[in-house]
């Protein structure tokens, strides 16, 4: 667990981040401290820096806000970031930043497929099965099936390709069934582990492929 040393107590990094009476421009420090001291695992290139631009929220959804993007090449971490509590886990922060490390290499994406396979890269890799937690993997494969998604209603190639990619290759036991419809928009992805569905994700419309 990644924790914070608060004078004579130690806290979880999610509890620094919400309980914490300390400055918000301290514990903007901490986290972008944090992503630092993580990045070079991830193979991040340069210094982790910051934005408090929100990324796509979906109220309810068993997926959340971006904890980071990545903009000509510069890692940014969101210190408005909302699931505090995946935080918690290096292993999570790792393999979100490795996402990153693999927008760095691709440069930045023009459509939604091109970031869905932003993120089968960072599915595939075993960053994204060492020490990450249950609830970290289905929301980013969540993620992951709204971007194929939104590529599907709009009409680019290659969804079904990146699923059956997905669907062999991922080290996570996690699979992803379609539910197709005449109407893209209500076409609906269902993640699998094993036997037992753990979500389904229905199309939400992305302002941009970078988001």
């Amino acid at each position: 667990k990644v924790k914070i040393i608060e004078g004579k107590t130690v806290k979880l990094y999610s509890d620094f981040l919400i309980k914490s009476t300390k400055p918000t421009l301290w514990k903007d420090y901490v986290q972008v401290q944090i992503a630092n001291h993580y990045a070079p695992e991830a193979g991040v290139r340069g210094k982790v820096k910051s934005t408090t631009s929100m990324q796509h929220t979906l109220t309810g959804s068993i997926y959340s806000n971006s904890p980071a993007n990545t903009s000509n090449g510069v890692v940014n971490i969101n210190l408005t970031f909302k699931d505090r509590q995946i935080l918690d886990d290096k292993g999570n922060i790792i393999n979100f930043l490795k996402h990153e490390k693999i927008h760095q290499d691709k440069g930045d994406v023009k459509s939604f497929i091109d970031h869905s396979k932003v993120y089968l890269e960072q599915l595939k890799d075993n960053s994204f099965t060492s020490n990450t937690t249950s609830e970290y993997r289905i929301g980013t494969v969540a993620s992951f099936a709204n971007h194929l998604l939104n590529a599907n209603v709009e009409g680019e190639d290659g969804v079904d390709d990146l699923i059956a990619d997905f669907n062999k290759n991922n080290k996570a036991g996690l699979y992803l069934v379609p539910s197709p419809t005449n109407d893209p928009k209500l076409t609906t992805i269902t993640i699998y582990e094993g036997q037992k569905a753990m979500g389904i994700v229905s199309y939400d419309k992305l302002s941009s492929p970078s988001k």
